[in-house]
């Protein structure tokens, strides 16, 4: 199978590129610029920007499969011109894809969403039916991109798969919220909001990867599929987790929510006029005592997925991983 891989050089598609080549596929990737891969001398590379539509069209062409994993997002961010920025990738980006994928009929789709397109739901356990409510330029951008999918499968009966995974997390992350943890523990304090017990859902990058080729394998057209791990864990778990592995010495600060919605909307809106992007906002202020649970059972029956890799295990090699990264760092700099 001729296979297409856009967002080749990122977090996940590092780690799809080598599953794909382990079950022999014939792998091509989309990327911006001459870029040094792993197994590269195993993958064909076309250089092109995804807004660019005669570069996606000559990547497209010829494939069997599409694996869309390009998206750009802060999730702080909340400026109309950080929408912007992301809608021309996640939504425009998206659209050329689509367009190459109905010229040339593509077989399969597998689109890399987030439950970040969902937004903050209010239900004890969330599933693929609830309606989203997406509110910052990051949630929007990744909705409407999910809405443009939908209106192409209506209109030219596309063959696409829409995948959300909540929080991935795992080994050669370079960004993301469980490194903004680490690095905040290592300063020897971490900050709760409300005891940090609200449920933080998240999935390892092996495990995302292995849904995405079972998705192309066995996903239903048109359908939408969340992704999560099995053992749900909350902030302070995980902290208490990553602080064991790491062996950190942390001092644990609680501050209540109440106390801290002035200050935040005060920085909120003062990053809205000189146009940065604050280092909270209300958004995620709340998504800090959201119990958010993932149901999961559809991905699981359909796509004959499982996620393997549970959160302590996950967490211990992702931070094993940033250990070893600082040591080869601090090697490099000497």
């Amino acid at each position: 199978m001729k296979t297409l891989v856009t967002g080749a050089t990122g977090f996940v598609g590092n780690y799809l590129i080598e599953e794909l080549l382990k079950h022999n596929y014939k792998v091509t990737c989309l990327v911006r610029k001459e870029i040094k891969l792993n197994n590269q001398d195993k993958v064909n590379l076309v250089i092109s920007d995804i807004t660019n539509k005669r570069g996606v069209d000559e990547a497209v062409k010829g494939k069997d499969i599409v694996f869309h994993l390009v998206g750009i997002g802060n999730i702080s961010a909340l400026s109309r011109n950080s929408y912007e920025k992301f809608r021309e990738i996640n939504v425009e980006g998206t659209r050329n894809v689509l367009d190459a994928c109905e010229k040339y009929k593509v077989k399969k789709i597998v689109y890399l969403s987030s439950t970040a397109a969902m937004g903050l739901i209010k239900k004890p356990i969330i599933n693929e039916n609830d309606i989203c409510n997406p509110k910052t330029p990051y949630q929007k951008s990744k909705y409407e991109s999910e809405q443009l999918i939908k209106e192409y499968i209506q209109r030219y009966n596309l063959p696409v798969i829409i995948l959300r995974p909540t929080m991935i997390y795992g080994p050669r992350m370079k960004h993301g919220q469980i490194l903004k943890i680490y690095k905040i523990m290592k300063r020897g304090f971490f900050p709760f909001v409300d005891g940090g017990n609200a449920t933080i859902p998240a999935v390892h990058v092996k495990d995302v990867v292995n849904a995405i080729v079972a998705a192309a394998k066995n996903g239903r057209v048109g359908e939408t599929y969340i992704l999560a791990g099995d053992d749900n864990k909350n902030l302070r778990e995980i902290v208490s987790i990553i602080q064991i592995k790491g062996n950190l010495k942390v001092v644990k600060i609680n501050l209540p929510k109440s106390f801290l919605k002035i200050p935040v909307f005060i920085l909120q809106n003062l990053s809205l006029i000189i146009n940065i992007n604050p280092p909270m906002t209300l958004q995620r202020l709340n998504s800090f005592t959201f119990n958010r649970v993932f149901d999961i059972s559809k991905a699981k029956k359909e796509l004959k997925w499982e996620p393997k890799i549970g959160i302590e295990q996950g967490l211990e090699e992702t931070v094993n991983y940033f250990m070893e990264n600082e040591k080869q760092h601090k090697v490099n700099k000497s």
